[in-house]
Protein backbone atom coordinates (compact mmCIF):
# COMPACT_ATOMS: atom_id res chain seq x y z
CA UNK A 1 0.00 0.00 0.00
CA UNK A 2 3.25 2.41 0.96
CA UNK A 3 4.78 1.77 -2.60
CA UNK A 4 1.22 2.20 -4.37
CA UNK A 5 0.46 5.58 -2.56
CA UNK A 6 2.81 7.82 -4.79
CA UNK A 7 1.33 11.58 -4.05
CA UNK A 8 -0.69 13.50 -1.16
CA UNK A 9 -2.60 16.55 -2.37
CA UNK A 10 -4.25 18.91 -0.51
CA UNK A 11 -6.76 21.27 -1.98
CA UNK A 12 -8.14 24.54 0.10
CA UNK A 13 -11.77 26.00 -1.22
CA UNK A 14 -13.39 29.01 -0.60
CA UNK A 15 -14.60 29.97 2.85
CA UNK A 16 -17.74 30.71 1.66
CA UNK A 17 -20.01 32.15 4.30
CA UNK A 18 -17.96 29.85 7.37
CA UNK A 19 -14.56 30.98 9.38
CA UNK A 20 -12.83 28.10 7.65
CA UNK A 21 -11.45 26.79 4.40
CA UNK A 22 -12.70 23.79 2.88
CA UNK A 23 -9.70 21.16 3.03
CA UNK A 24 -9.51 18.05 0.79
CA UNK A 25 -7.09 15.68 1.04
CA UNK A 26 -6.64 13.64 -2.31
CA UNK A 27 -4.37 10.11 -2.05
CA UNK A 28 -3.21 9.79 -5.98
CA UNK A 29 -1.81 6.23 -7.25
CA UNK A 30 1.77 6.53 -7.85
CA UNK A 31 1.53 6.96 -11.63
CA UNK A 32 3.85 3.89 -14.30
CA UNK A 33 4.46 6.52 -17.41
CA UNK A 34 5.02 3.39 -19.99
CA UNK A 35 8.92 2.46 -20.31
CA UNK A 36 11.17 3.83 -18.31
CA UNK A 37 14.38 5.09 -20.19
CA UNK A 38 17.17 3.00 -20.51
CA UNK A 39 20.07 4.09 -17.78
CA UNK A 40 23.48 2.13 -17.48
CA UNK A 41 23.94 1.04 -13.21
CA UNK A 42 27.35 0.61 -12.05
CA UNK A 43 27.13 -2.55 -11.29
CA UNK A 44 26.49 -4.43 -14.11
CA UNK A 45 30.20 -3.48 -14.46
CA UNK A 46 31.13 -5.77 -12.36
CA UNK A 47 29.41 -8.70 -14.20
CA UNK A 48 32.17 -11.39 -15.61
CA UNK A 49 30.00 -11.12 -18.81
CA UNK A 50 30.44 -7.01 -19.02
CA UNK A 51 33.29 -6.55 -21.32
CA UNK A 52 32.94 -9.67 -23.47
CA UNK A 53 29.37 -8.07 -24.30
CA UNK A 54 30.67 -4.69 -25.10
CA UNK A 55 33.89 -5.83 -26.99
CA UNK A 56 31.91 -8.40 -29.31
CA UNK A 57 29.00 -5.66 -29.90
CA UNK A 58 31.38 -3.19 -31.02
CA UNK A 59 33.11 -4.50 -33.50
CA UNK A 60 29.46 -4.39 -35.52
CA UNK A 61 29.53 -1.65 -38.05
CA UNK A 62 26.06 -0.21 -38.03
CA UNK A 63 26.82 2.78 -40.17
CA UNK A 64 29.29 4.64 -41.89
CA UNK A 65 29.03 7.39 -40.23
CA UNK A 66 31.08 7.78 -37.62
CA UNK A 67 29.38 9.45 -34.94
CA UNK A 68 26.03 8.05 -35.97
CA UNK A 69 27.45 4.31 -35.72
CA UNK A 70 28.54 4.86 -32.04
CA UNK A 71 25.05 6.16 -31.86
CA UNK A 72 23.34 2.99 -32.67
CA UNK A 73 25.88 0.99 -31.16
CA UNK A 74 25.09 2.45 -27.88
CA UNK A 75 21.30 2.20 -28.50
CA UNK A 76 21.29 -1.75 -29.63
CA UNK A 77 23.63 -2.28 -26.74
CA UNK A 78 21.00 -1.01 -23.54
CA UNK A 79 18.71 -4.49 -24.47
CA UNK A 80 21.92 -6.59 -24.07
CA UNK A 81 22.84 -5.02 -20.34
CA UNK A 82 19.12 -4.89 -19.69
CA UNK A 83 18.81 -8.51 -20.20
CA UNK A 84 22.00 -9.11 -17.91
CA UNK A 85 20.29 -7.05 -15.55
CA UNK A 86 17.10 -9.30 -15.71
CA UNK A 87 19.27 -12.69 -15.55
CA UNK A 88 21.22 -11.38 -12.27
CA UNK A 89 20.31 -8.26 -10.53
CA UNK A 90 16.33 -8.03 -10.73
CA UNK A 91 16.00 -10.09 -8.16
CA UNK A 92 19.05 -9.65 -6.01
CA UNK A 93 16.18 -7.81 -3.06
CA UNK A 94 14.66 -11.39 -3.15
CA UNK A 95 17.80 -13.34 -2.88
CA UNK A 96 18.90 -11.39 0.16
CA UNK A 97 15.82 -11.66 1.68
CA UNK A 98 15.51 -15.73 1.36
CA UNK A 99 19.60 -15.56 2.29
CA UNK A 100 18.60 -14.47 5.11
CA UNK A 101 16.00 -16.22 6.21
CA UNK A 102 18.03 -19.57 5.90
CA UNK A 103 20.65 -18.37 7.30
CA UNK A 104 18.62 -17.65 10.70
CA UNK A 105 17.55 -21.09 9.73
CA UNK A 106 21.01 -22.68 9.80
CA UNK A 107 22.45 -20.54 13.07
CA UNK A 108 19.26 -21.30 15.07
CA UNK A 109 19.98 -25.57 14.35
CA UNK A 110 24.12 -24.61 15.20
CA UNK A 111 22.69 -23.40 18.77
CA UNK A 112 20.95 -26.88 19.30
CA UNK A 113 23.64 -29.14 16.86
CA UNK A 114 27.06 -27.69 15.97
CA UNK A 115 28.31 -29.93 13.17
CA UNK A 116 30.78 -29.24 10.06
CA UNK A 117 27.99 -29.45 7.63
CA UNK A 118 26.28 -26.48 9.20
CA UNK A 119 29.01 -24.24 9.63
CA UNK A 120 29.96 -24.70 5.94
CA UNK A 121 26.52 -24.00 5.12
CA UNK A 122 26.39 -20.78 7.55
CA UNK A 123 29.94 -19.69 5.56
CA UNK A 124 28.26 -19.90 2.25
CA UNK A 125 25.00 -18.10 3.09
CA UNK A 126 27.15 -15.11 4.55
CA UNK A 127 29.04 -15.30 1.24
CA UNK A 128 26.61 -15.10 -0.54
CA UNK A 129 24.64 -12.21 1.15
CA UNK A 130 28.23 -10.31 1.30
CA UNK A 131 27.87 -10.73 -2.45
CA UNK A 132 24.38 -9.79 -3.22
CA UNK A 133 24.14 -6.73 -0.38
CA UNK A 134 26.95 -4.23 -1.65
CA UNK A 135 25.41 -4.34 -5.61
CA UNK A 136 22.31 -4.15 -4.40
CA UNK A 137 22.99 -1.26 -2.34
CA UNK A 138 25.16 0.29 -5.31
CA UNK A 139 21.92 0.51 -7.20
CA UNK A 140 19.83 2.07 -4.40
CA UNK A 141 22.75 4.71 -4.00
CA UNK A 142 22.90 5.42 -8.06
CA UNK A 143 18.89 6.00 -8.08
CA UNK A 144 18.66 8.40 -5.18
CA UNK A 145 21.99 10.13 -6.24
CA UNK A 146 22.93 10.70 -2.41
CA UNK A 147 26.58 11.32 -2.15
CA UNK A 148 27.31 12.14 1.20
CA UNK A 149 27.11 8.20 2.37
CA UNK A 150 29.51 5.91 1.19
CA UNK A 151 28.92 2.33 0.44
CA UNK A 152 29.06 -0.18 2.82
CA UNK A 153 26.74 0.88 5.62
CA UNK A 154 23.38 -1.06 4.69
CA UNK A 155 22.00 1.76 3.44
CA UNK A 156 19.46 0.30 1.89
CA UNK A 157 16.08 1.65 3.38
CA UNK A 158 17.62 4.89 3.39
CA UNK A 159 18.43 5.14 -0.16
CA UNK A 160 14.63 3.67 -0.84
CA UNK A 161 13.27 6.05 0.72
CA UNK A 162 15.29 8.99 -0.75
CA UNK A 163 14.29 6.91 -4.41
CA UNK A 164 10.63 7.88 -3.18
CA UNK A 165 11.02 10.86 -1.80
CA UNK A 166 12.49 11.92 -5.79
CA UNK A 167 9.61 10.25 -7.72
CA UNK A 168 7.15 12.45 -5.31
CA UNK A 169 8.74 15.80 -6.01
CA UNK A 170 9.38 14.67 -9.83
CA UNK A 171 5.34 14.05 -10.22
CA UNK A 172 3.11 16.64 -11.63
CA UNK A 173 -0.65 15.10 -10.81
CA UNK A 174 -2.17 18.26 -11.25
CA UNK A 175 -1.26 21.84 -13.25
CA UNK A 176 -3.85 25.17 -14.26
CA UNK A 177 -3.44 25.72 -17.22
CA UNK A 178 -3.23 29.29 -18.88
CA UNK A 179 -6.45 29.53 -19.73
CA UNK A 180 -7.50 28.91 -15.78
CA UNK A 181 -8.58 25.11 -16.08
CA UNK A 182 -7.38 22.39 -13.90
CA UNK A 183 -5.32 19.62 -15.89
CA UNK A 184 -5.05 16.00 -14.02
CA UNK A 185 -4.43 14.03 -17.07
CA UNK A 186 -1.14 13.26 -17.79
CA UNK A 187 -0.78 13.67 -21.42
CA UNK A 188 -2.98 17.12 -21.29
CA UNK A 189 -0.48 18.19 -18.61
CA UNK A 190 2.89 17.45 -21.03
CA UNK A 191 0.62 18.86 -24.29
CA UNK A 192 0.10 22.35 -21.84
CA UNK A 193 3.93 22.03 -20.67
CA UNK A 194 4.85 22.09 -24.56
CA UNK A 195 2.75 24.55 -25.50
CA UNK A 196 3.76 26.83 -22.74
CA UNK A 197 7.66 26.40 -23.68
CA UNK A 198 7.13 27.14 -27.31
CA UNK A 199 5.33 30.25 -26.39
CA UNK A 200 8.32 31.82 -24.92
CA UNK A 201 10.74 30.74 -27.69
CA UNK A 202 8.66 33.21 -29.62
CA UNK A 203 8.98 33.92 -33.78
CA UNK A 204 11.60 33.14 -36.61
CA UNK A 205 13.89 36.07 -37.28
CA UNK A 206 13.66 36.65 -40.71
CA UNK A 207 17.34 38.91 -40.50
CA UNK A 208 20.14 38.55 -37.81
CA UNK A 209 22.59 41.15 -37.78
CA UNK A 210 26.23 40.09 -38.55
CA UNK A 211 29.74 40.43 -36.39
CA UNK A 212 31.14 43.34 -37.29
CA UNK A 213 35.24 42.34 -37.60
CA UNK A 214 36.39 45.58 -36.68
CA UNK A 215 35.23 46.21 -33.75
CA UNK A 216 35.66 42.12 -32.44
CA UNK A 217 39.42 42.73 -33.47
CA UNK A 218 40.09 45.85 -31.01
CA UNK A 219 39.38 42.83 -28.56
CA UNK A 220 41.47 40.15 -26.86
CA UNK A 221 42.08 37.54 -29.96
CA UNK A 222 44.18 34.40 -30.03
CA UNK A 223 47.92 34.18 -31.06
CA UNK A 224 48.54 31.97 -34.31
CA UNK A 225 50.18 29.47 -31.65
CA UNK A 226 46.78 29.26 -29.33
CA UNK A 227 45.02 29.09 -32.89
CA UNK A 228 46.83 26.24 -33.75
CA UNK A 229 46.85 24.21 -30.67
CA UNK A 230 42.90 24.26 -30.40
CA UNK A 231 42.89 22.79 -33.76
CA UNK A 232 45.25 19.59 -32.88
CA UNK A 233 43.77 16.52 -32.39
CA UNK A 234 42.84 15.58 -28.42
CA UNK A 235 44.88 12.25 -27.59
CA UNK A 236 43.36 9.39 -25.70
CA UNK A 237 44.97 10.38 -22.81
CA UNK A 238 43.23 13.73 -22.37
CA UNK A 239 39.90 11.89 -22.70
CA UNK A 240 40.66 9.62 -20.61
CA UNK A 241 41.71 12.30 -17.84
CA UNK A 242 38.55 14.17 -18.72
CA UNK A 243 36.74 10.79 -17.63
CA UNK A 244 38.03 10.18 -14.83
CA UNK A 245 37.39 14.19 -13.58
CA UNK A 246 33.67 13.11 -13.57
CA UNK A 247 32.06 11.60 -10.59
CA UNK A 248 30.80 7.86 -10.81
CA UNK A 249 27.46 8.40 -10.31
CA UNK A 250 27.18 11.67 -12.37
CA UNK A 251 23.58 11.41 -14.37
CA UNK A 252 23.91 10.15 -17.39
CA UNK A 253 23.61 11.27 -20.61
CA UNK A 254 20.63 11.40 -23.34
CA UNK A 255 21.44 7.74 -24.52
CA UNK A 256 21.85 6.41 -20.70
CA UNK A 257 24.81 5.61 -20.38
CA UNK A 258 27.27 7.40 -17.65
CA UNK A 259 30.99 8.34 -17.03
CA UNK A 260 31.37 5.38 -15.37
CA UNK A 261 30.86 3.12 -18.54
CA UNK A 262 33.40 4.85 -20.80
CA UNK A 263 36.22 4.93 -17.91
CA UNK A 264 35.55 0.97 -17.73
CA UNK A 265 36.43 0.72 -21.35
CA UNK A 266 38.92 2.82 -22.09
CA UNK A 267 40.67 0.84 -18.93
CA UNK A 268 40.36 -2.25 -21.09
CA UNK A 269 41.81 -0.52 -23.40
CA UNK A 270 44.65 0.91 -22.16
CA UNK A 271 45.43 -2.13 -20.27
Amino acid sequence: MDDDMGHINTVYGMPCISDHSTMTLKLALQQRSGKAPFKFFNVWAEHEEFLNIVQQHGKQTLSYRKMNNIWLKLKALGPLLRKVNVQEFKYIKQKIERDRVDLINVQERICTQCIDDLLIEERSLMQNLEKWDLPEEGALKQKARAKWIKLGDSNSKYFTAVIKERQHKNQIVELTSLTGDKLTDPVGIKEEIVSFYKGLMGTTAHRLPTIDKKIMAKGPTLSQQQRILLCRDVSEQEIYQGLCSIGDDKASGVDGFNAYFFKKNMEYHQK
